[in-house]
Formats: structure tokens, sequence, C-alpha cells
């Protein structure tokens, strides 16, 4: 099982105050990184530039199992405001959150709130129940859709969740508006989408008059060698249709101080030859079980393929001492920002992506068990 990217469980420092001549939404805008709506200091450190690409979009669906209460569909939830809260019951910040949410929602949901709590599907879902009795929860619970050989729960990986509690807020048009928020301040952001104009609904079994759409002409796809991504990605959902978006563009460089089995390189520096990138960290079990394996591959292909190993920044102040451990032979680079993971749309941990000659990604997130196939496919 892959590891997390991060944990936030600590508020980031206050931001300083907007301008006094701004009105309270032009305060709002510019204060959330990447002009969110809503101010930064309300959601988790790097929340913004986690989630931002979801929001305005359509909430992706709920894939979820043992519901205790009457099971959510968000589809039918247009008209309303929707809060879900990714929770576990061995999880301390969710837990004291709990009471919280449960006043919310009962003095909001006359209103049109709904609260949906999804709970890890990995572990501690066996006493929800038990838990759900003890706090008085009055909203739906479930448990996420998970099972052996998955990363992580089939509705966390569609939200990006990284982190517990991780608290979503859906518009009544069932659009993502904020996701990441510290439950401190999700009322704030209930109390302003509530006061949104619900969307009209259309009935659709009325006539409705004649009219000759205009089809788009879709996109040329982008040719890829392998057969397609689906066939080799271990991403379900609306994550594949990101993750297919990524085929055919250059990846971001690196820059870091820190590097081991190589002075510093460039992805320049390696136009001509394969590049698998594993995107790692030292706190991911499975991440430093396949070091060995990897060092193999990098002596089958060493002619052709580069595989470069990037640490992810949470914990990487002990990099040098896994590699010294598991005898890594490969470079590997410490990352210190997250911009190649964000750029990469990286979800969990190991992530592997193949880099073309030419610097540009030519599959994306590759199924640990199929890296060795796409290597035989891909690289004559």
């Amino acid at each position: 099982m892959a590891s997390t990217l991060a944990f936030a469980q600590t508020p980031p420092a206050p931001t300083a105050p907007a301008p006094a001549n701004q009105t309270p939404a032009e305060q709002r805008k510019s204060t959330q990184p990447g002009g969110g709506e809503f101010p930064s200091d309300w959601f988790y450190p790097n929340a913004g530039l986690r989630f931002s690409t979801m929001i305005g979009k359509p909430a992706p669906a709920i894939k979820a199992t043992k519901w205790i209460g009457e099971p959510v569909a968000l589809e039918s939830q247009v008209g309303k405001v929707v809060v879900i809260d990714f929770w576990g019951t061995w999880c301390g910040p969710c837990m004291r959150a709990i009471p919280h949410m449960v006043d919310l929602y009962n003095q909001r949901k006359d209103q049109g709130l709904v609260v949906v709590g999804i709970h890890d599907g990995k572990r501690g879902w066996n006493i929800m129940a038990e838990i759900a009795e003890s706090k008085k929860i009055t909203y739906p619970l479930c448990v996420d859709e998970y099972s052996a050989g998955m990363q992580g729960g089939a509705t966390e990986a569609l939200y990006r969740v990284s982190f517990w509690p991780t608290l979503a807020v859906v518009d009544r048009a069932g659009k993502v508006r904020a996701v990441g928020l510290q439950p401190d301040f999700v009322d704030e952001v209930v109390d302003i989408l509530l006061k949104e104009k619900a969307p009209e609904v259309v009935d659709t079994a009325a006539p409705q008059p004649r009219s000759t759409p205009v089809r788009p002409t879709p996109p040329a796809r982008k040719p890829i060698d392998v057969q397609d991504i689906t066939t080799y990605t271990e991403a379900e959902g609306l994550r594949v249709d990101a993750l297919a978006k990524l085929i055919g563009t250059p990846v971001a460089d690196i820059t870091s101080p820190e590097w081991i089995n190589t002075s510093p390189i460039s992805f320049a520096d390696l136009k001509g030859k394969w590049v698998l990138l594993d995107l790692w960290a030292t706190n991911c079990d499975p991440c430093k079980e396949s070091i060995p394996y990897f060092n193999s591959l990098h002596h089958k292909y060493k002619d052709k393929l580069i595989i470069l190993g990037a640490c992810q920044m949470r914990g990487a102040e002990h990099m040098w001492l896994v590699a010294k451990e598991k005898n890594m032979e490969y470079p590997t680079v410490r990352l210190m920002s997250e911009s190649l993971i964000n750029g990469l749309n990286v979800d969990n941990l190991p992530d592997y992506y193949l880099i073309d000659p030419e610097g540009k990604v030519r599959m994306p997130d590759i199924r640990n068990e199929d890296v060795a196939k796409v290597l035989e496919l891909m690289i004559k």
C-alpha cells in the first residue's frame, strides 16, 4: 500500500491584511493562492496548490459502501450545498471536528445543506457505527470503496485526499468550490454558498424546442506507442482524463542542491534518453522496498534509460540514509518544492512516469506491476 503525500495538521501562518479599500469579495480573492474566492487561512497549508484544478469543476461521484443512513448520490443533490467530510475513527482532528459538523448540519439542513462523512476504507471503519451513536451523528456516513491492491480509496483518489480530515464543499450547481478547509471555517463557506441561487431544473419530460446541435470537432489525440493510457495506469475515473492531458507535455526541470549518485542534472541533459521518473518518499515502505528492483532495471537499460528518483520533501532529510541502507544505485534528487508533484498530478506514492527522449511525458502514473512491461514495449 502506498503512502500518502502529506499530512496537513497545523494551520498556516496568518496572511497579511488586505488593503482597506477592497470589498470583502476582493479581500477574499486576494488572500487565496491562485485568486481563489476564500481566504487562504481557512485552508490547510498547500491546499491551494493541491486542489486548485478541481475548483469550479463538477464534483466527482461518491463511490462507497456500508452506508449508515440514506445513501447520497451527488447528481441528485443539485440545488443543495454538500459538505463531504473525509474522516477516520483513528484520526484525532477528525474526531474533534465531529461535534462541529453535527451542529452545522442540524442548524442548516432546512436551508438546503447536505453533509456526508466518507470513512477511510483501509482501517478503523469497523467501529464507525459505534462512533456515530456515541457522537450523535445525524448525517449519512459511508466507507470509501477500497480493495486489496488499490493505492487508496476510490473516492479519496478522485478528491486527491492526502490528509485527514479533508473537507470539500460542493455548491448548488454541483461544482466543487472548496477543498482542504480547516473544520472551523466550513460554516463560513457553507453560509456563503447557501445564499446563492439554486440553478433552474429543466423538465426533461416536457417537449423541448427542436434545434440542430453544433458538434465540436473532437481534438486529435496525441499518439502514444503503448495501446492506451487506461491499460497501464493505476488511475481511475476522472483522474484518467486529467493524466491523459499530460501526454506529450514537457516535464518541468528540477532545481535542487542535493543529488545522489550523480552531479546535478536537468532534463535538458537527458535529451536523447528515456527517463523513468520514480516519485518516492522516505516514509513510504513500498517505495523503499522497490529500490532493489529498480537497481536491476537500472543495469538492464543503462544504455538507453535513466531511472531518476525524486524524493518528496516530507522526510527528505533521511534520503541519504535510505539510499545507503537500500544500496540505491541510480540517481535520485531531493525535491525542494511540490511543483513537480503538482505539475504531474501525483496523488499517491510511489508513482512512476515515463519521459521520452524529447523530455515529454509518454506514460503517466504507471501501475506498479506494469513498469517492466511498459519499458519492454517502449524501449527498443
